[in-house]
């Protein structure tokens, strides 16, 4: 069983497997826990232990997905993924609570700078929930609209609420 960190991340994956099986994405997986992305070594002069991140997942997408969800690099801006040249992604998921109790809205912004700057890796952050985010600019996984213990209908608050198939109608005119 898959444990998550969060809410959003477990919901998420509901939106990755929707598009895994009508094929915008190749495949998807959680982060390895135990494989960090080196920030900074550690220096030993100023007693300073090495900096690390770790993202939570990996989504590779299909070409199939291209002028939909995601642009090659160095392309015109405005879709919802930046891939590299193997149609990779790697995603860290955050809330979409700012807050001062959570300190990763503030931080995130420079991990993703450093390690940018440092690894050439870029870190997308994916806020799922809330108006303006994933679900409502793109669409909202069938089994996010029921509840996770009641199975009643979810009330949501986003703008609007379509399928995946709905999206691609939408987007392609098909």
């Amino acid at each position: 069983m898959n444990t998550f960190d969060s809410f959003e991340e477990k919901y998420f994956t509901y939106w990755l497997e929707e598009a895994r099986q009508m094929e915008l994405i190749d495949s998807w997986e959680r982060w390895d826990q135990e494989k960090h992305i080196e920030m900074f070594p550690p220096n030993e002069e100023y007693k300073m232990r090495k900096a690390s991140y770790t993202p939570d997942f990996k989504v590779v997408f299909n070409k199939k997905a291209e002028g939909l969800l995601y642009n090659l690099p160095k392309k015109s801006k405005g879709y919802f993924f930046y891939v590299n040249d193997d149609l990779e992604c790697i995603i860290d998921v955050k809330g979409a609570y700012k807050s001062s109790k959570h300190i990763s809205s503030i931080t995130f912004p420079l991990v993703q700078k450093i390690i940018f700057h440092t690894q050439g890796i870029y870190i997308q952050k994916v806020i799922p929930l809330g108006v303006g985010n994933l679900f409502d600019k793109t669409w909202t996984p069938s089994k996010y609209l029921l509840t996770d213990k009641t199975n009643q209908i979810r009330k949501i608050k986003q703008n609007k609420v379509q399928t995946l198939k709905q999206f691609i109608n939408a987007h392609t005119g098909l």
